[in-house]
């Protein structure tokens, strides 16, 4: 018995129950964390697959010039990284012209990076959704 009470409440050691009031929990549930999650590893695929892409881009720079931009550039950030475009991200958007004499890794380079741009974009404005809906309650 007073083993059991050295344990704490559930039996393991250092484990104790503090007394929680339910308005003071703060609940995180599985699906915005999964949102959370999706939007973090599509940004790092997108600027990881952006780099790539220019890079294969060297020897075109003005369908380099087209599809790339500076994110920040009224910050006055450096031209370190560039990402692509916005309206690049939605699937029915045409390349610019000249693409088609693109090798075919830096087009599937292209295509993986717009992917990853809009899964970005639509899961990170889930997360917001869901974080409003669950703080509506």
């Amino acid at each position: 018995m007073r083993r059991r009470r050295l344990l704490g409440a559930s039996g393991r050691p250092l484990n104790f129950t503090v007394r929680r009031h339910p308005e003071a929990q703060c609940h995180f549930d599985a699906p915005m964390e999964t949102l959370f999650l999706t939007a973090g590893v599509a940004m790092l695929l997108h600027i990881a697959l952006s780099t790539i892409a220019r890079r294969g881009l060297a020897s075109h720079p003005v369908i380099e010039a087209e599809l790339f931009a500076v994110p920040n550039r009224w910050l006055a950030a450096p031209d370190l990284i560039q990402l692509l475009r916005v309206q690049y991200f939605l699937p029915f958007r045409a390349l610019p012209k000249g693409s088609h004499v693109l090798k075919p890794w830096v087009r599937g380079t292209l295509l993986a990076a717009r992917l990853s741009g809009l899964i970005f974009v639509c899961a990170i404005l889930g997360f917001f959704v869901a974080a409003f809906i669950d703080a509506g309650r």
